[in-house]
């Protein structure tokens, strides 16, 4: 929709995202049998694939994918692979307006944070008074924060490993299992530091010429907080590691359970994760682990990350009936150590039951 030029819908109000960008790619994909119906060797084989990218605003970018398949039985599956990829930032990420708005928050120079002596030095170096910094008090409950696109942003890059195994056993027809372990490392992720988290970054790194510190102004004279720049930006790494798991098996009915003339059969499903690590490093900034853990998990502010999750699903089906049962897991989310204290409170695990049919 159009632009609210006259205002008429406060600050909050966004306007068009508009611009763009081209790409133009070439890729390439293989596979190469090794080896097939020979002992301890169903299957041997490696597969490869490569990608050329030329953005207009990025530049170029390479990426590519190697792996490893070896079956040694006609049941069995192992399977490991690597991959180089990156991902270019959206139209959004690059374009949307920059709108202000009202940020609640805490200034770390406030004597009630109690700020370190490097703290209150760099703090009076920023612009607080420093006859007031050992009783320096915020006189407002937040500040102003300008969010928006960025289109200076860079790609994001990503190295991610896996291995895993397939079994479909050999005596349990319609049976598969799949279970894999993997790692990922983002590095310049893309994501929006809010104000408080700005502000906290910076007083950690006490370092004007840092890009958090640069976002931050000051009132003259009185030292207060007046805005935070809180645009997206690369402003750090992930790196996540895990496990997943999938059975499902699927079998006939008696025909009693039946419509009619028509099969009945049932399907099972289930689906587990288990998340060993989810670190988050903000550029300068202490890295945070947030799997089982809920608090300033994300640059965005208040996340959290089951460490467990898990889904069954049962499925009836027979000519035109089908009746589907689904219980969702989550597991329980301690407060970061960082917020134990003054949060000390535990999310309990959750378990939804969903019910839908067809006919």
């Amino acid at each position: 929709g159009a632009p609210d030029l006259a205002r008429e819908y406060g600050s909050p109000w966004r306007g068009i995202t508009a611009d763009r960008y081209d790409v133009k790619e070439v890729f390439a994909e293989v596979r190469i049998p090794l080896l097939s119906d020979k002992p301890f060797a169903d299957t041997l084989a490696i597969e490869g694939a490569v990608r050329y990218s030329d953005y207009s605003n990025f530049g170029s970018a390479d990426t590519w994918r190697a792996g490893l398949e070896w079956g040694p039985t006609d049941w069995l599956r192992l399977r490991s692979a690597f991959n180089v990829a990156n991902r270019a930032p959206a139209i959004n990420e690059l374009f949307a307006p920059v709108t202000e708005g009202f940020s609640p928050g805490n200034d770390p120079c406030a004597a009630i944070r109690n700020p370190s002596e490097a703290q209150k030095d760099f703090c009076v170096q920023q612009g607080v008074p420093a006859n007031e910094i050992d009783n320096f008090v915020q006189t407002a409950l937040g500040f102003s924060q300008l969010s928006g696109g960025n289109p200076d942003l860079n790609q994001e890059t990503s190295e991610t490993m896996t291995i895993g195994a397939v079994v479909r056993l050999p005596f349990l027809d319609r049976f598969n299992l799949a279970v894999d372990y993997y790692e990922t490392e983002v590095d310049d992720a893309v994501a929006t530091m809010n104000a408080q988290t700005t502000l906290d970054v910076c007083y950690q790194l006490l370092d004007s010429a840092s890009e958090p510190c640069r976002a931050i102004t000051r009132i003259p004279g009185s030292g207060q907080v007046f805005q935070v720049r809180a645009s997206n930006s690369n402003i750090g790494s992930l790196s996540v590691r895990g496990v997943d798991l999938t059975v499902d098996y699927t079998f006939g009915l008696p025909q009693g359970l039946s419509i009619g003339s028509d099969n009945a059969n049932l399907g099972l499903v289930l689906q587990a994760g288990w998340l060993s690590e989810r670190v988050s490093r903000i550029i300068g900034a202490a890295p945070i682990d947030c799997a089982g853990f809920f608090g300033s998990c994300t640059a965005q502010g208040a996340g959290g990350s089951p460490d467990f999750k898990a889904m069954l699903m049962a499925t009836y089906d027979s000519g035109p009936l089908m009746f589907r049962s689904q219980v969702r897991h989550l597991g329980s989310l301690d407060p970061l150590p960082t917020i134990a204290q003054s949060t000390p409170v535990v999310v309990d695990s959750t378990t939804y039951v969903d019910f839908s049919a067809s006919f």
